[in-house]
């Protein structure tokens, strides 16, 4: 009799500590949904960015696996202004001139800069502050980017990935857990407009894809500016 009071007080405890634990979770979707997640972002500026690309974004080619080697340097860009707000928004292209991914830029006085960048089916944000870059992908906080070119985990701190950082080399290697997952075409070298920016592309997953296009365009963005 003894074990089973006990047994039901134990499942009643396990369904309280599952109801919490629910309510948790809901919480953390329900803040992530709702922006504020996105810790230093103004959330209008944020939206003016998106808002900038819209009509670029409409004409973009789905980047898949056949357009994706096909990225270029190649870029349409002008500077825009919105409600007393100076950008610079642009799109890279393929090497045939195709529409592959519109960015947006927005600089700040105190020197730092939010930037969005979208594909046709997926948007990645960056929050530029004090050498380090917040980085988001669709949404989900993927991790920060330090001056050493190590992706951090938000929570466990430890290096997602690395991107090169070197100025000289004509190529940037992008490693993730000391494989490499790509070879990027170093904007800051001379090339011609016929070279890609990804070679040698080694990606097998979804999440990984996701993670050498963030290190990607953001280093395209960064360095044709």
């Amino acid at each position: 009799m003894i074990k089973k009071i006990q047994l039901v007080a134990l499942l009643r405890i396990l369904v309280v500590i599952g109801g919490v634990a629910g309510g948790i979770l809901f919480f953390f979707k329900q803040l992530a949904g709702s922006g504020q997640w996105r810790k230093g972002i103004v959330e209008k500026d944020l939206n003016l960015l998106k808002e900038s690309i819209s009509k670029l974004k409409r004409d973009l080619v789905d980047l898949d696996e056949e357009e994706l080697p096909l990225l270029s340097l190649k870029q349409k860009r002008s500077k825009v202004r919105m409600k007393s707000k100076k950008l610079l928004a642009g799109t890279f292209q393929s090497i045939y001139e195709e529409n592959l991914v519109s960015y947006s830029t927005m600089t700040y006085q105190s020197g730092h800069h939010l930037i969005v960048a979208q594909t046709s089916e997926q948007e990645f944000v960056y929050r530029l502050k004090n050498k380090i870059t917040d980085v988001y992908v669709n949404g989900s906080f993927v991790g920060q980017l330090n001056d050493k070119g190590e992706l951090i985990h938000p929570v466990h701190k430890n290096v997602i990935a690395e991107i090169d950082n070197s100025f000289g080399n004509k190529f940037q290697v992008v490693t993730k857990d000391g494989s490499k997952m790509a070879k990027l075409l170093n904007p800051l070298v001379k090339h011609d407009d016929h070279e890609r920016v990804l070679n040698d592309i080694e990606i097998a997953r979804e999440d990984d894809r996701l993670i050498l296009l963030s290190l990607t365009f953001l280093n395209m963005i960064e360095r044709t500016h």
